[in-house]
């Protein structure tokens, strides 16, 4: 389960750090899905962990994309992701939703 809200820099690589207490849930990868349910929310980037998705509905499965941590507990975020969700950011906010995690753009 995930719980909590842990700001994080993106770095001249796009990479974040996953929070450390949750870098074993994960089992060695990061599932990341791109998210707008609707027009008053903000647009995310949610991280799941393999046993996360079970829930998800299969049409939603051929969004999401892998990204595994290095031995510092980073992820590389995508150039797209980074030019469009992140563009202009230097940090995000890691907030934990039990089975998944929004990564959403920092506004200050």
């Amino acid at each position: 389960m995930f719980f909590g809200r842990w700001r994080r820099r993106i770095d001249g690589k796009r990479r974040i750090v996953v929070p450390e207490r949750f870098r074993g849930e994960f089992n060695g990868e990061v599932l990341l899905m791109v998210n707008k349910s609707n027009e008053q929310e903000k647009e995310s980037l949610l991280a799941y962990s393999l046993k996360g998705t079970e829930k998800l509905p299969p049409e939603k499965m051929k969004f999401l994309f892998s990204a595994k941590p290095d031995g510092q507990g980073r992820i590389v975020l995508p150039k797209a992701v980074c030019d469009t969700l992140f563009k202009g950011c230097s940090e995000v906010i890691w907030e934990g939703w039990k089975d998944h995690f929004k990564i959403l753009p920092c506004s200050s």
